[in-house]
């Protein structure tokens, strides 16, 4: 009614420091319908002049005061409800931390006092007489019990025959199925130390970020011994199935006219060796041919990919000779293996074989920021079975053959991430992915301080009769999103990167290299087939690699040749090539 939409205009007045202002309605009626006019006349707002706090009479005021510095409410602010709440609730986050497990805001009280005149208001913020006993005590932390088995089905007890002590903690050792510390170093609560919410929060999200358990819950207990508050502390948690198996067939058509089945298989075990560690065992294979749209004389088009790929995620950091001890954060830090081979076979042209093996580490430092970072990268990449037809274009393409040459990638890898899309409120949301890639450093350096000095330094150095890559590489994933509502909004991206070969290369290897096109790219053409620079196609029955790697064809003139020649240099390494090869240029 009009009434009460006046009266909740007034007191969201009121609320916002807007006090004694008017607010009145008036109705127009025509015909069958009725307009209603909303009429406030505003007066100055009230602004806080000073806050006063309770007096140390009591443990729990004298906390209150000694956080004063932090407090909401400032003098010279207009008067505001909702800031009020958020001191309370303040000062209420800051007591539980500090022990006062009981406390709750609703027994702060803000008293307003407007007498003073010239539209001030005095505050003053007190303990409300009725707060119970329990609340203005302090907890210490006493037993803590953990049951790693927890069902409603079977209900586990704190029996003293299957019951270990594990850094203070009491852990219920039903059968082994877990490696207790493991599970007590998530555990944040001390005996003797003072209840804090804020290892409350940890422990329960470092419990449930472990992977393992379903279910998670804390319940408290209090106790008084020798006029000493205590808090016990039973922990249940629920397991998830420790193994699972997952199979997908995938049956892919592309607008491009290609096709082909796929599968994917994967195996988990949840707590490998009983530490929480996730072990991955995951396979894929797939094949895709061109059913349609072949030109006449043209070679077929098609690949065939088998991946297998071995993962090791232990919750913690594993550095050598160098003990880490607990971190006391939201988030559990990981230490990662990887071990992967692919096999990549393209229809009348190579098959390539790749091995990679990963060491590194995987913290993230809040819910916004992660950080990735690989100190061992290896991965050994093999071109064989190549045929007449590939070998054809290896030779009348040098760039192309060092890319397919068989070699070593030895490197070290860091990647930053900042997501703050999990902050759903905000307006402008920003999404951004550094990666910085170097291989090869360590090895030159080695290479440079015990090789021979005969060695001809045109030739590359070689690691087990293979050479090695050396490069520095850069990308940056940038993205900014502007949210008009829940259904609307706007997204744009930058992808951008530069790869630099040196000393032991001339060019990033196949598989570092830049390209456009494909599902994460320009959806219109498929994977490495646009690019590198403005060139003409060639003919149908020339021989030509369909793949176009991420260089760029600076044209230039040669003032000794017919103005149709030119030199192709790759952009990768553009002041140091040791070979140019002469192409047929249409000006």
């Amino acid at each position: 009614s009009p009434v009460a939409v006046s009266s909740l205009i007034s007191n969201r007045l009121d609320n916002n420091g807007y006090f004694r202002s008017k607010v009145s309605y008036e109705i127009k009626e025509k015909g069958k319908t009725a307009k209603v006019i909303y009429t406030a006349v505003l007066f100055p707002p009230y602004r806080i002049d000073s806050v006063k706090f309770p007096p140390r009479i009591n443990s729990v005021n004298s906390k209150i005061l000694e956080d004063t510095a932090k407090t909401l409410l400032k003098p010279g602010d207009i008067y505001n409800l909702t800031t009020i709440k958020a001191e309370r609730e303040r000062i209420d986050l800051y007591l539980k931390n500090e022990g006062f497990f009981y406390f709750n805001p609703d027994y702060l009280v803000c008293y307003a006092d407007t007498a003073i005149g010239k539209r001030m208001v005095n505050l003053s913020l007190e303990v409300k007489e009725e707060t119970p006993p329990k609340a203005l005590e302090r907890y210490l932390m006493h037993d803590v019990v953990i049951h790693p088995k927890y069902s409603l089905d079977n209900d586990t007890t704190f029996a003293s025959q299957d019951t270990i002590i594990i850094e203070g903690k009491y852990y219920i050792n039903s059968d082994s199925t877990f490696n207790p510390k493991s599970i007590a170093n998530s555990v944040f609560f001390e005996r003797n130390t003072y209840y804090s919410r804020l290892n409350h929060d940890i422990t329960l999200r470092r419990l449930m970020g472990l992977g393992i358990f379903k279910f998670v819950n804390i319940k408290f207990t209090d106790e008084v011994v020798n006029d000493t508050s205590f808090l016990n502390a039973s922990i249940y948690l629920t397991p998830l199935r420790k193994k699972s198996l997952r199979a997908e067939i995938l049956a892919i058509t592309k607008s491009t006219n290609f096709a082909g089945p796929g599968i994917d298989l994967s195996f988990r075990n949840r707590n490998l060796l009983k530490g929480s560690e996730l072990f991955v065992l995951s396979t894929q294979a797939g094949l895709e041919t061109q059913i349609s749209g072949q030109q006449p004389g043209q070679p077929s088009l098609g690949a065939f990919n088998l991946s297998v790929e071995a993962k090791l995620y232990v919750p913690k950091f594993l550095i050598p000779f160098y003990n880490v001890s607990k971190i006391s954060s939201y988030f559990i830090p990981k230490t990662k293996f990887e071990l992967s081979a692919e096999r990549n076979y393209r229809v009348d042209y190579y098959t390539m074989n790749s091995l990679e093996f990963t060491y590194g580490y995987y913290w993230q430092e809040s819910e916004t920021k992660l950080h990735e970072l690989d100190p061992v990268v290896i991965n050994y990449v093999r071109t064989s079975q190549t045929t007449p037809l590939f070998d054809s274009l290896l030779e009348i393409n040098p760039f192309l053959q060092k890319n397919f040459q068989n070699q070593f990638i030895l490197g070290l890898q860091y990647r930053y991430t900042f997501n703050n899309q999990v902050k759903s409120q905000l307006k402008n949301q920003y999404y951004f992915r550094g990666t910085a890639d170097f291989s090869g450093n360590l090895m030159s350096l080695l290479n440079n301080a015990f090789s021979s000095k005969n060695v001809n330094p045109e030739d590359p150095a070689m690691l087990f009769n293979t050479p090695y890559s050396q490069y520095s590489r850069f990308e940056i994933d940038a993205r900014y999103f502007h949210v008009f509502d829940k259904k609307n909004k706007i997204a744009t991206r930058l992808i951008t990167g530069v790869g630099v070969p040196y000393g032991n290369s001339d060019a990033l290897p196949y598989i570092k290299q830049f390209f456009i096109g494909g599902s994460n790219s320009i959806r219109a053409f498929r994977a490495r087939t646009l690019g590198p620079g403005t060139y003409p196609p060639p003919s149908p029955d020339s021989l030509s690699f369909f793949e176009q790697a991420g260089f760029l064809s600076d044209v230039r003139v040669d003032p000794y040749t017919d103005v149709k020649s030119a030199v192709v240099i790759p952009f990768q390494h553009p002041l140091r090539i040791r070979k140019c090869r002469r192409i047929p240029l249409e000006v």
